[in-house]
């Protein structure tokens, strides 16, 4: 096929969608557009640490749960429950050793709040690890329900620059990776979005994404094929 397709997303997101589509014949260039990095200052410490009073942690992505590692604050034997956005997320809780005791359904900031709403109604005070570019979703959701939150910025997302050239397919796994898209590239570009927070980021600019069933390698795999096969190639 020859279609250069540029991967956005860090190496450890995505396990296996790279070979596979060299497989299929692509021309994959690897370009992560954003990279997280931990606040390690004392006071970012001292702030994060303060959240264990409240009886839940609602983490949002696998990078605000390795900000919190990187601090040196506890999964094991803290009072607060966690709940987290998806099963990556959970994952990640796990291999520090934290027990995930909610996860979203579906996997985004809205689900989040409704799972934790429906689930827990009577909860009235979380707190929230976060990084600098999160969005207000789930810190509305929750405050229009009556639920008091506490948020910490526990990490940075930094950009990065472009360096796949005239690829044709850009696949976006985040709101923050589009953004940091070069508006030349995204204009002339196919735009696949991995799940619906990161197509509503492209649709808000007023451009259209393809947008995967799930985000996973074997509905990336075939929403990438469709496209071609659709386009006559």
């Amino acid at each position: 096929m020859g279609t250069r397709i540029a991967l956005t997303h860090s190496s450890g997101r995505l396990r296996g969608l790279e070979p596979a589509l060299v497989a299929r014949g692509y021309d994959v260039v690897r370009n992560p557009l954003i990279e997280t990095v931990p606040l390690l200052d004392g006071e970012t410490r001292d702030r994060a640490r303060g959240l264990l009073s409240c009886p839940w942690l609602l983490f949002t992505s696998p990078a605000a749960v390795a900000a919190w590692r990187k601090l040196n604050l506890p999964f094991r034997g803290i009072s607060s429950k966690i709940g987290v956005v998806g099963d990556k997320t959970a994952a990640t809780v796990q291999r520090y050793g934290g027990r995930v005791a909610l996860v979203a359904d579906p996997p985004t900031a809205v689900g989040l709040a409704d799972t934790f709403l429906t689930t827990y109604p009577g909860v009235h005070h979380v707190g929230l690890p976060q990084g600098n570019r999160a969005k207000p979703t789930l810190q509305q959701h929750l405050e229009a329900s009556g639920v008091q939150t506490r948020s910490v910025v526990v990490y940075k997302t930094e950009t990065l620059p472009w360096r796949a050239g005239d690829a044709e397919v850009v696949v976006l796994a985040s709101p923050s990776a589009f953004k940091a898209l070069p508006d030349d590239v995204a204009k002339r570009a196919t735009l696949v979005a991995i799940g619906p927070t990161t197509a509503a980021a492209i649709r808000q600019q007023g451009l259209t994404p393809v947008v995967a069933a799930r985000p996973s390698v074997a509905a990336l795999l075939d929403t990438i094929d469709d496209l071609f096969v659709s386009e006559g190639e």
